[in-house]
């Protein structure tokens, strides 16, 4: 990243998220993205978990 977007982005970081709706946006999309890669990810690893123990005990 360049030293100018860097700064950018964390002058409206501090700014407050709520004085800019684009800002805000972006937050609670990025934040909601997360959230739900890491829900999905723990369903698969449950996943693989069950059928692990399923399938090794032959």
């Amino acid at each position: 990243m360049s030293d100018n977007l860097q700064t950018t982005l964390n002058n409206l970081i501090h700014s407050g998220v709520w004085s800019n709706p684009a800002m805000s946006t972006l937050i609670n999309d990025y934040t909601q993205y997360h959230l739900v890669l890491v829900a999905a990810g723990g369903l698969l690893v449950i996943m693989f978990l069950l059928l692990s123990i399923f399938w090794g005990f032959d």
